[in-house]
């Protein structure tokens, strides 16, 4: 999503920013609407495209194929501005309305003091990670990370903020839109407002393209009376080590398996990458064992104990999964006992209906390998008389009892 919104939203930037005096100019505002909408559907976090469009439909020097007047120059800058704001505004209603993604998960926001300190921190990250991308994974926490980088992303910040102030003050404008890229694509995902991490470096793909833009325009500026060619040389080796980085990181993402694998490397307590993993060995590459071992490690994790009937559906998704593998790995005890206590504990439980009915179907096949045919006929009965949705499984399993 991240990688898509990325893409979709520089396509956008680039045909919004065409020279207004080019050939089919119309044609590019309306491809760069189209693209910023499909950034959006992408990711939200596209709804940053009107904020950097205004930073440099104000900062970028006026040509002179865009005429004399500028404020008629301005004015025809921002077409592509008003259609980005007419998109978002859409968006807003359909959001709220057609496009609701599901109940979203309730989240406890930290104290404002807290998200404030973590913001810092992940800056430091963030910088550092830029210039040194090793050890790249999903999953990262701010867990044990020394105090002094809360003051290391606090001057690292202040400089960036000094650095676009100077800027803008010696016209160095090209610099200053790097900068104020880097600092208004950054401030979303900072951590100052609520997030469901505190920090992630995919979430950088926006921002660093006006950090490295500036960083680029400095080295510039600071070698312009070296050689062109000479000049060039640290910008290949750069980009030579950064292309064998990116080749070294493809190999985590080659597939599910190499992906979770790889990022419980780094994070093995992470209970989302052990539920995801779980997942995918249960229905993509059919690794029972595998999959139970980490459904169990994920309950671990969440320090799963409360009754039944308070834990989430992802927790009784992950009981019922695991209940199917243990009799999958014919561990019939163990798969009885676990449909049996979701059975039972659901029982009557509003909310809960679609559980426990998975619970008491699993329960009459585990009755029927075990040989108790009459409970199994007693449990699947009752069964297809309550859930007609689970009348024909429970008919067919009792259709094929010896």
């Amino acid at each position: 999503a991240d990688m898509m919104a990325g893409a979709f939203l520089f396509a956008a930037l680039a045909l919004a920013l065409r020279d207004p005096a080019a050939p089919c100019r119309v044609l590019g505002w309306c491809a760069a609407t189209a693209c910023f909408a499909a950034a959006l559907l992408s990711k939200e976090a596209a709804l940053i495209f009107p904020f950097l469009l205004v930073l440099l439909i104000l900062l970028r020097p006026l040509r002179e194929s865009e005429g004399a007047d500028p404020r008629a120059a301005y004015l025809r800058r921002a077409i592509p501005l008003a259609a980005a704001a007419g998109v978002t505004v859409i968006y807003a209603i359909l959001r709220v309305t057609v496009l609701k993604f599901g109940a979203a998960a309730e989240t406890t926001a930290a104290p404002f003091g807290e998200r404030l300190t973590e913001t810092l921190q992940a800056f430091a990250f963030y910088i550092k990670l830029l210039f040194l991308p090793a050890n790249l994974h999903m999953e990262r926490t701010l867990d044990g990370v020394p105090g002094y980088t809360v003051f290391a992303g606090a001057a690292l910040l202040l400089i960036c903020a000094a650095a676009f102030a100077i800027a803008l003050r010696q016209g160095q404008r090209r610099i200053a839109m790097g900068l104020g890229w880097f600092i208004a694509a950054w401030l979303p995902i900072s951590g100052l407002f609520p997030l469901n991490a505190p920090m992630a470096e995919h979430w950088m793909y926006v921002p660093m393209a006006g950090f490295w833009w500036a960083v680029l325009e400095v080295f510039l500026l600071a070698t312009r009376r070296v050689p062109a060619p000479l000049r060039a040389v640290p910008v290949y080796v750069l980009t030579l080590v950064f292309l064998a980085a990116t080749i070294a990181r493809n190999q985590d993402w080659n597939d599910n398996v190499s992906l979770y694998r790889a990022t419980l490397t780094h994070n093995p307590e992470s209970g989302r990458v052990q539920y995801n993993l779980a997942v995918t060995y249960e229905d993509l590459t059919g690794n029972a064992p595998g999959a139970r071992r980490h459904f169990e490690k994920f309950l671990d994790i969440d320090g799963v104990t409360e009754p039944i009937t308070q834990l989430r559906p992802d927790h009784l998704d992950v009981h019922l999964s695991l209940a199917g593998l243990f009799y999958e790995l014919e561990r019939h005890d163990k798969a009885l006992a676990r449909y049996a206590l979701l059975a039972n504990g659901l029982a009557g439980k509003a909310g809960f209906e679609q559980y426990q009915a998975r619970a008491v179907l699993g329960l009459g096949r585990c009755l029927l390998a075990q040989g108790q045919v009459q409970s199994a006929f007693e449990v699947l009965g009752s069964l297809a008389a309550e859930v007609p949705p689970l009348a024909l499984p429970a008919r067919a399993l009792m259709a094929g009892a010896p």
